[in-house]
């Protein structure tokens, strides 16, 4: 026992050698800092810990209940929650310890539930409202809710629990050129934006920048703003696009570069500013993205399994929410899938299966246009130089020649991203080609 306790203290002391730091503090409290100190160190987790079972070495009156309380959730509780966040601040996962109620959230702010939020929200992409429209679930990448209100000041993101860490993105107001990128932290409840909005009505916009792939589902339970909500919810868009894609349209690696890794991080990847959005933008149009990183037709970057029926059919992918097309009701469908399939091969040196690849995608094509047959179909491929892979060009022309619907087009290269994946500049470069594209190709289609 006297052994294991020396073991414990020593570990204790290296910490605290690396893990001496300050955090945000109000009404003169520091969060972590539980035994008053006047820093957050180990030792404030270990006092912590040994407080929430019950060993007999600690008393209520050896720890700041208010410093304590650092999860903010239960409300005025200290429980494992609030060990947990201390114990992520000292390994610098999180950068601070400041619970909602002392954000920079103004003292006139309130917590709005989704289900009070219904008469002035709108859905985004594949998002789902959840049970009894209580929350809204978010899977797919930019998928979310936009609302008014007449607010200022910054935003609370609240949600049920936060599964793995993501990102939000917020627009307010329609100025995409100003996104404001939220973290959510595994085994948080939220995420905290710096939006910063005058006082007035607001459009704000909450979309899921990472892929499902990365962070599974997310689930909105509301809002915090200093305001009250508005009255309508957002006009809808006159048009709509959909994307299909794979690593290129969830935006892996836009927020880097090719020397960061593991570019696929939650960290590196923002879906609302990828081509897709920046197309959709260009159009004033609405989109929905459905996306799976490594994945493509007849299998994946390294698998082998077929993947359009078993990811992007669905609005929530782990649930198998069915998403539907026809629903949508798209203008135009953008599909970028192939790119894996013939990676793969070429990595592997075989060739890949051409009939089997052609029959798949136009199975892909048929099922789109007999739930959508007025959409026109845009394949595009290239934008990683994925046109030096065998058969890809052919087997997508072929296609091309098949329907009258759909259209392939070849787009130049520009990767200078995470893991050679377009940065958010060489997503405008990409939409700005597609763009010119959809022009020539559907020039009345966005009048």
């Amino acid at each position: 026992m006297k052994k294991s306790l020396c073991v414990l203290l020593s570990v204790v002391l290296i910490i605290m050698s690396f893990a001496t730091f300050s955090t945000t503090s109000a009404d003169n409290i520091i969060f972590g800092d539980v035994n008053s100190d006047g820093e957050v160190t180990a030792l404030d987790l270990v006092l912590l810990r040994r407080w929430l079972v019950h060993d007999g070495t600690v008393s209520n009156k050896d720890i700041d209940r208010k410093a304590a309380d650092v999860s903010g959730w239960p409300e005025g509780e200290i429980t494992v929650s609030d060990a947990n966040r201390l114990a992520k601040y000292l390994a610098k996962i999180y950068d601070t310890l400041t619970p909602k109620g002392y954000t920079t959230i103004a003292a006139d702010a309130h917590d709005y539930t989704i289900k009070q939020m219904n008469s002035c929200m709108t859905l985004c992409g594949r998002a789902e409202f959840g049970e009894n429209n209580e929350s809204v679930v978010l899977s797919q990448s930019a998928s979310g809710f936009k609302f008014t209100a007449n607010c200022h000041g910054n935003i609370v993101i609240n949600c049920s629990k936060v599964e793995n860490n993501c990102k939000f993105a917020v627009v307010v107001d329609g100025e995409y050129d100003k996104t404001i990128l939220a973290d959510a932290k595994a085994e948080g409840f939220g995420a905290y934006a710096e939006t910063n909005m005058t006082e007035g009505t607001h459009t704000i916009e909450i979309r899921k920048a990472t892929e499902w792939s990365q962070c599974g589902k997310i689930t909105v339970t509301g809002v915090t703003i200093s305001g009250t909500l508005g009255t309508t919810a957002p006009e809808q868009k006159a048009h709509r696009i959909e994307f299909y894609g794979d690593s290129i349209t969830s935006g892996y690696g836009n927020l880097t570069t090719t020397e960061t890794s593991p570019a696929g991080s939650w960290l590196y990847q923002d879906g609302t500013r990828s081509y897709a959005a920046f197309t959709a933008h260009h159009y004033d149009a609405e989109y929905a993205i459905a996306t799976a990183s490594g994945h493509g037709i007849l299998g994946g970057y390294v698998g082998t399994t077929s993947t359009y029926d078993k990811y992007f059919k669905y609005s929530c992918v782990p649930d198998k929410t069915p998403w539907s097309v026809a629903d949508y009701d798209a203008d135009l469908i953008v599909i970028n899938l192939g790119s894996n399939d013939h990676f793969r091969c070429a990595n592997a040196g075989t060739q890949i299966d051409q009939s089997a690849f052609v029959a798949k995608c136009s199975g892909i094509v048929e099922d789109m246009h007999t739930q959508n047959p007025d959409a026109k179909i845009l394949w595009v491929v290239g934008m990683m130089g994925v046109d030096d892979s065998r058969g890809l060009i052919s087997a997508l022309t072929t296609l091309d020649n098949k329907y009258d619907y759909v259209d392939f087009q070849k787009m130049t290269a520009k990767a200078n991203g995470g893991d050679w994946h377009p940065t958010i500049d060489d997503h405008k470069y990409h939409a700005n080609n597609l763009c010119n594209i959809i022009d020539q190709k559907y020039p009345n289609m966005f009048n």
